[in-house]
């Protein structure tokens, strides 16, 4: 069963449908992120908003794209981890598409500043380390 909170401020909550509890935007800190909530809300949020000839999520992507760092050589220690975990903020922000992040830069604010900082001790994945964006 989910939480109960104030519905005047319940635009600023996303739920968790791995332990019911909701997580506060505003104040997001790496302490309330599980990895289970984001592999499960990644395996439910299609790629290209749809747009694909079949059923294709960014948890699928993220597999794929660790794989495929995995097997091309000379890659350092946490490059793989770090290919897994790159696009962990559709989590909270959904897979929107490059176009539409072109026209509203402040997405990437968003993505890159406010979200990505609060996902993951720095001790875990490093921001120097992290796969480049290509925007």
């Amino acid at each position: 069963m989910m939480e109960e909170r104030d519905p005047g401020t319940a635009g600023m909550f996303v739920p968790s449908y791995v332990d019911g509890k909701l997580r506060d935007l505003a104040s997001l800190t790496c302490v309330d992120i599980r990895l289970e909530d984001v592999a499960d809300t990644l395996a439910k949020i299609n790629r290209y908003c749809g747009r694909t000839p079949y059923p294709y999520s960014v948890a699928q992507h993220a597999v794929l794209v660790a794989e495929l760092t995995r097997l091309l050589d000379g890659y350092e220690t946490g490059v793989e981890y770090n290919a897994l975990h790159h696009d962990d903020t559709e989590a909270f922000m959904g897979d929107i598409i490059y176009p539409v992040k072109r026209l509203v830069p402040d997405l990437r604010w968003l993505e890159e500043d406010y979200i990505w900082p609060r996902l993951y001790r720095p001790s875990l994945v490093s921001v120097k380390t992290r796969m480049s964006r290509p925007w």
